[in-house]
């Protein structure tokens, strides 16, 4: 199964997203059976992670010091079984892209695997605190997701 979180910049709220998502497949043994990426609607390819981000995540024991950024493509989409938006935005911006494509694969946003439709703030530029905020309504919308797609491993 291919899992790609997407966002704007691709250096905090997607990475946290498959930085964390990782982590928890690593520690329920279910990580040899998923590839997880993230990208960005807007990024520039190779940058790192924010330092909130690297911090929020070292912080639960997560080391993304590898992240790059990469910018969101037709080959993401195309690659992907799921596609997991932060904004509706960026899941209107998925589906122009992948518009045309025979195969398409299911789109959401993060926080309808725990019904509901709420967007997950972007926290650039800001406090550590709100990365810490978003990180932590990320996480129950994380666990929500895996539990559903864990019945499909």
């Amino acid at each position: 199964m291919n899992i790609l979180f997407v966002c704007t910049g691709n250096t905090c709220r997607s990475p946290m997203a498959e930085w964390f998502f990782k982590d928890l497949c690593i520690k329920r043994k279910t990580l040899y059976k998923i590839n997880i990426q993230s990208a960005g609607i807007g990024a520039i390819d190779g940058m790192p992670a924010s330092e909130n981000t690297l911090s929020i995540l070292k912080k639960h024991g997560i080391d993304a010091s590898s992240h790059r950024s990469q910018k969101l493509t037709s080959s993401h989409i195309k690659w992907a079984d799921i596609v997991i938006a932060m904004t509706q935005s960026h899941l209107d911006d998925i589906k122009k892209i992948s518009y045309s494509f025979d195969r398409k694969p299911e789109m959401k946003l993060l926080s309808e695997y725990s019904l509901n439709r709420i967007s997950i703030s972007d926290p650039f530029g800001g406090e550590a605190s709100l990365y810490e905020e978003c990180f932590s309504e990320m996480k129950k919308y994380l666990y929500a997701f895996y539990d559903i797609i864990e019945k499909e491993l």
